[in-house]
This record gives structure tokens, C-alpha cells and sequence, in this order.
């Protein structure tokens, strides 16, 4: 029997672990869950995240009330202080950067509440990285 003893880093945002500094030091830099975060997709927008999450923060709250059944069960609700926030209103902010708008709703706590057509990641993703490099592509080719 072979036994090995690992330092394992994790992520001061998200829980995400490496094995080695330099990798968890690399994925903190971009990590979605980071307020200060620099985007790898090279969307370049420069937003404050920090300003816009602070601001669809206080578009809404969730309140936990206790519900009569089943016993001792609790229950959450949305209460909204003006309009409920769209998908479409979050891509507008963040330009449409996958990044960058996977940053804002999971900073935000928009996970369960926002409203619209559903959102995937990872097809936003492709999709951009297909037209970056559509672009390159299109550039080199009048080089």
C-alpha cells in the first residue's frame, strides 16, 4: 500500500481546489465568485461589478416566513422593490460576456429569481468563443 500526503489549495471564493499554488492563484484571478475579478474572455467592457451587483441587490429581497403545514416548515418569497431583473437586463449590463454575466447573477443571488428565456453557460460560451474566432479568422484572412 502506497500512502501520499497532498497540501490541496482551495479557493478563497468558491471552494474550487488545485494542488498547486500557482494553479489556485491563477483560477481566483478570474474566479466568477471574486467581486474583484479580471475576465479572461477579453470582453474588456469594464464594469464595476461590485456597483452593479450592489444595485440589482436592492431590487429585491427574500423573506423567510414559517408556514403552518407542515409543522415547523419555512417557506421563502421574493418581495421586489421595483421591476423583477431579466436575464436580458443582466446581459445588457455585462455586454453579453458569459463570464462576466455568470459573475453577476452568482454575486447577486440571481440564481433561482431571474426572469425571461433561461440562460446556459456553457452554449454562451461556445457561441463566443465561435465568433472570436470567426473574427480572427476573418482578420487573418485579409492580412
Amino acid at each position: 500500500m502506497i500512502v501520499k500526503t497532498k497540501k490541496v489549495y482551495y479557493c478563497e471564493h468558491c471552494g474550487r481546489y488545485r494542488l498547486t499554488p500557482q494553479s489556485i492563484r491563477d483560477h481566483e484571478r478570474s474566479c466568477t465568485a471574486n467581486p474583484n475579478r479580471v475576465c479572461r474572455m477579453g470582453c474588456e467592457n469594464g464594469i464595476d461589478l461590485a456597483e452593479v451587483i450592489a444595485a440589482f441587490k436592492a431590487r429585491f429581497e427574500i423573506v423567510r416566513e414559517q408556514v403552518e403545514w407542515p409543522l415547523g416548515a419555512w417557506t421563502e418569497r421574493i418581495v421586489w422593490h421595483g421591476n423583477p431583473i431579466t436575464i436580458d437586463e443582466v446581459l445588457t449590463i455585462t455586454e453579453v460576456c458569459p463570464a462576466c454575466t455568470l459573475a453577476v447573477i452568482r454575486q447577486a443571488g440571481l440564481n433561482h429569481i431571474l426572469t425571461g428565456d433561461g440562460w446556459d453557460y456553457r452554449k454562451a460560451q461556445r457561441e463566443w468563443w465561435a465568433e472570436r474566432n470567426y473574427e480572427r479568422m476573418d482578420e487573418e484572412a485579409w492580412t
